[in-house]
Order: C-alpha cells, then sequence, then structure tokens
C-alpha cells in the first residue's frame, strides 16, 4: 500500500494530482484545509492505493526506485519489535513484517477511534454493558450519544439477555427516525446533490440516474459544477452509458414548459470559504429542488462533525447518502450529521470507484455493525 499526500490551492487541482499520479484506483482517505503564515489556504488530500505495480511505485515515488514498496531497517525493525513484549519482560520472537504491519494497524486503528474530548473512558461493573460500551465507540458513535443510551437503560438489570435486548430496541427505535429507507423520485422532481471534496457525489448521481432508467423514468442530468476540473464530461460520460440527456443548467432556465423528466443536478464540491459556499448556495435556491441531497462519505470521523456541520449550514439538506461504506465498518458519525441536520438516511453505496449498486440502508445491519456482529450493511 502507498499513502501519500496531495497539496494545491483548491480541493479540485488536488485531486487532479491524486488522479494524475495515483490513476482511478486511488481511494481518498482525508481532506483538510492548509492555512499558510501568508493568510491563504490551501487543501491538502491524502489518498493511497492499495496494490500499485512497480511501474506506479516508481511513478509516485522515483527516489525510491532501486527500493522496494516496503522497506524494513533495522532500527524500524527495533521499534517494531516494541509491539511485541512478554509480561516477563523478554521480547518474543521477532513476528514477520505482516504480523507486525497488522499489530501497528490494530493500535493505529483504536487510536484513530479514541474520544479526543476529554471524557473518561466508562467502565462497567459487569462485561455485557463493557462489552455494548467498547463496540459502540470502537464504531465511532458520539461519546455523549452513547452516555444518553446508557442513562435511557440504567435502570434495566443487566442481565444478559435482557439487558442486551432492551438496548438494542432502543438503538432500533432511535435510528428508526434518522432513516428513510430508499425515498422514491416522481416525475418533474428535481434534485439536488452537493456534499464536501472526494464524497462520491457524482458517482452516486451515476447510481441515482441508473435506477430511475431502470424503472422506466425520464431523467435527465444537469451539470452545475464549473469548478472541478473535467466534472461535465464526467457526468456526461454516465448520460452517454444510460441514453440520458445532458445540460448545463443554464438550458433548464430557458424552458418555460413543465417536462416529465426527473432532473438530477450535479454540484462543485461544498467550498471552504464562505463567499464561495454563499454563492453556491444561492444558486441552489435558484433552482428551487425538491430534494437537496447530502454526499457524505463514510470514513468521515465523529471528531470532524463539527467542522463538518459548519460547513453545511443553510443548505438544509432534506436525505443523506453515505458512500464508501465498503471501506469501513465505522458508521458512527451518520448519527449526529442527521441528529443535528435534520436529514434523513436514504441510501448507501460502497466507494465511488466500485460497482455496487445505490441500496436502501436496513436499520438491523446497520445495528449489527455498530455492535459489531458479522453483518452487511446493505440489504440482501
Amino acid at each position: 500500500m502507498i499513502i501519500k499526500s496531495f497539496t494545491a490551492e483548491s480541493a479540485s487541482a488536488a485531486l487532479k494530482k491524486v488522479r494524475s499520479e495515483m490513476g482511478g484506483d486511488a481511494v481518498v482517505l482525508k481532506t483538510r484545509e492548509i492555512k499558510e503564515s501568508g493568510g491563504g489556504n490551501r487543501v491538502e488530500i491524502t489518498a493511497c492505493l492499495d496494490k500499485p505495480s512497480a511501474a506506479q511505485a516508481s511513478a509516485i515515488f522515483p527516489d525510491r526506485q532501486s527500493e522496494p514498496v516496503l522497506k524494513t531497517t533495522p532500527d524500524v525493525n527495533e521499534r517494531l519489535s516494541r509491539f511485541e513484549i512478554k509480561e516477563g519482560g523478554e521480547p518474543e520472537k521477532q513476528p514477520d513484517i505482516y504480523e507486525r504491519l497488522a499489530a501497528i494497524e490494530n493500535r493505529l486503528t483504536r487510536l484513530a477511534s479514541t474520544d479526543t474530548t476529554g471524557m473518561p473512558t466508562r467502565r462497567f461493573d459487569d462485561g455485557v454493558r463493557q462489552n455494548i460500551y467498547e463496540n459502540l465507540k470502537n464504531a465511532d458513535l458520539p461519546e455523549n450519544y452513547i452516555e444518553t443510551l446508557f442513562e435511557r437503560t440504567g435502570k434495566i438489570e443487566p442481565d444478559m439477555e435482557k439487558y442486551s435486548v432492551a438496548f438494542r430496541d432502543l438503538l432500533t427505535a432511535d435510528l428508526a427516525e434518522i432513516i428513510q429507507p430508499g425515498f422514491t423520485y416522481n416525475s418533474s422532481e428535481k434534485a439536488v446533490f452537493f456534499g464536501p471534496p472526494a464524497s462520491g457525489k457524482t458517482s452516486v448521481i451515476g447510481k441515482t440516474a441508473a435506477r430511475l432508467v431502470v424503472k422506466k423514468k425520464k431523467v435527465r442530468l444537469v451539470s452545475l459544477d464549473n469548478l472541478k476540473v473535467g466534472a461535465f464530461e464526467e457526468i456526461n460520460s454516465y448520460a452517454d452509458l444510460l441514453g440520458l440527456e445532458m445540460t448545463d443548467v443554464s438550458a433548464t432556465k430557458k424552458e418555460k414548459k413543465k417536462t416529465e423528466e426527473i432532473l438530477l443536478v450535479d454540484t462543485p464540491a461544498v467550498p471552504l470559504k464562505e463567499d464561495q459556499r454563499t454563492e453556491l448556495r444561492n444558486k441552489i435556491e435558484t433552482l428551487k429542488p425538491d430534494y437537496r441531497v447530502l454526499v457524505l462519505s463514510a470514513l468521515q470521523r465523529t471528531a470532524d462533525v463539527a467542522d463538518l456541520l459548519a460547513s453545511l449550514k443553510g443548505f438544509n439538506p432534506t436525505h443523506l447518502v453515505m458512500t464508501m461504506t465498503d471501506l469501513t465498518r465505522r458508521c458512527g458519525a451518520l448519527v449526529p450529521v442527521c441528529r443535528e441536520l435534520g436529514v434523513k438516511l436514504a441510501f448507501i453505496t460502497d466507494a465511488p470507484g466500485g460497482i455496487g449498486r445505490l441500496e436502501a440502508p436496513d436499520i438491523e445491519a446497520i445495528i449489527g455493525s455498530l455492535l459489531n456482529e458479522e453483518v452487511n450493511l446493505e440489504q440482501a
């Protein structure tokens, strides 16, 4: 695996660098804004390539052409061995590189899901509640929300069967309030799709169009994105594949007659600067959409939700689509997003580069994922 960060003056420019060096198989791990000393802003995108070829590795790191992709030095070996220490203080037999990497990844996973608000980790007297608590924290649910759930079930005896069933029923009722599985578009309706950079928005529009075409619906794809390089061409490729008409937003404004077509409108990524966000909000308001669909990656962490909610203030989403569900089991961020924005989860799908369909979320499957059960987030 190769992980590398790219910086540019905008998200689209940074994403273009990712595609140029890593190709279409690259997966975006993180997007953040970097403040420069002169007062300006740049965008940093961190991406990874799971199984790079030798040619790709040489192209991404040209100064390391003579080295293997994974190189372990004696100093690194010494540091890695600290992960495997016996109680008596004697190091265990040195594991192979893959075992040591797995140990590091497990520790990084626990570190990434650790609460950073300063709130203490709860300790229960019984294993039932302790197991539920640790699973919910590992699923990245907000600490204050987890505490509220336990307060609401506090009077139930911590009997293995009774408590587990009662807690699951409570979680089911809560999630039912923020999930609306697979709502349906009707003729003449207009849906605008928006979201943070690299959330998989254009892919969601293409998969939505495919669902509607299969149901014999008349669909037209509309582009409002004049910022990302190749944005029009990207969504136009979906139109060509599905045999649909593709126009820019100016063409729809000139039309006087009401059409039976369902309009799916692509927008640029939600900008980092407030004045640009205001401009995008105004353009969306002008379209008077029936639905405002927020597209969000499942890789979004709960710790970053506050910044996300601030950037989405005023967009008033009506529905949520969560992407990249094949890349993580942690979907806890959807709870604060849905509760704070008053939006309902309508669809889930896999990574943008995947071939998976848009699926209606299954509440039982999501609960199973939060409680670390072996389930699939999508309906069978």
